[in-house]
């Protein structure tokens, strides 16, 4: 195995500082800490990330259906060219997480998430679970959620088999 290949890695950044369809969740804190995060990675005394190897969806106004298609395309694109192949995957999430559903489903709020309708409007970490295990191959992955109640989604991921 080539050093290049030993060594490579790739960063997902998630969630959202303001909710335009969920004002009470807003806090300019979740910003800080995604920019600050975005900076640790890409710092080349740091983690030395290479900029093609970040997906910055933090923020984005993109559903959640659309976030996770990026997710996935984005680590399609490691999985697909053996020269690019990465080893570890760092997934940081930022922001509110909650409950939805009967079944109390965990989710994670992004930007477009709605008031009353979190369910269709976040991202279900067994949606995002899936993904993961679907489209990163055998890579590490370690996963930062920055949000009231993450050790829920311990029972999520841990299911999946990630």
């Amino acid at each position: 195995m080539s050093e290049a290949k030993v060594n490579r890695k790739a960063a997902i950044v998630l969630g959202a500082g303001q909710f335009p369809k969920a004002p009470a969740l807003d806090r300019t804190g979740f910003s800080s800490s995604a920019e600050d995060f975005i900076s640790y990675l890409l710092d080349e005394q740091l983690f030395s990330l290479p900029k093609a190897n970040l997906l910055n969806l933090f923020d984005s106004a993109a559903s959640p259906g659309e976030q996770l298609e990026q997710l996935c395309d984005f680590l399609d694109r490691f999985q697909n060219q053996s020269d690019e192949e990465v080893n570890d995957i760092v997934l940081y999430y930022v922001g509110h997480g909650g409950f939805v559903g009967m079944n109390k489903e965990f989710f994670l709020a992004i930007a477009a998430t709605k008031e009353g309708l979190q369910g269709s409007t976040a991202i279900r970490t067994g949606d995002l679970s899936s993904a993961l295990r679907d489209h990163a191959g055998r890579a590490r992955k370690y996963l930062i959620l920055d949000c009231c109640f993450a050790a829920s989604a311990f029972a999520q991921f841990q299911d999946t088999g990630l």
